[in-house]
C-alpha cells in the first residue's frame, strides 16, 4: 500500500474496511485477516510473504521493461521505513521479499 502511495506522491495510504465505496458512509465490517486463510495459511501470513518486487510489478501493472520505477518505490518505502526486508542476508536481489515495518 505505501509502494502504491509513493507512486501517486503520497507520504502513506491506507487500507480502511467498513466504509461504502462512492458515498462513504461508515457501514462496519466483521472482516478479520487472522481468521481467514489462503489455503493452511492465515491470509495476512500469505500476503505479507508475496510482497516482492514482481509481485508489486504485477499488482501496480508495470511492465518488466520499467521494472527499475517499482525498485525506485521500494528504495524510497525502506528509506522512509515503512517496510523492512523480510528475507535471510544474502538472499539475490531479485529474490528479496519485504514486509510492513511492524512485520
Amino acid at each position: 500500500m505505501s509502494n502504491s502511495a509513493a507512486l501517486l506522491n503520497e507520504s502513506f495510504g491506507y487500507l480502511v474496511f467498513g466504509i461504502e465505496d462512492g458515498t462513504h458512509a461508515i457501514v462496519g465490517t466483521s472482516f478479520k485477516a487472522k481468521r481467514h486463510k489462503k489455503g493452511n495459511e492465515e491470509l495476512e501470513m500469505w500476503l505479507l510473504n508475496r510482497l516482492n518486487n514482481k509481485s508489486l510489478r504485477e499488482r501496480l501493472g508495470v511492465d518488466e521493461k520499467n521494472y527499475p520505477l517499482v525498485s525506485v518505490v521500494i528504495k524510497e518505502a525502506l528509506a522512509q521505513g515503512l517496510i523492512k526486508i523480510g528475507t535471510p542476508e544474502g538472499t539475490n536481489r531479485r529474490d528479496i521479499a519485504y514486509i510492513p515495518h511492524w512485520g
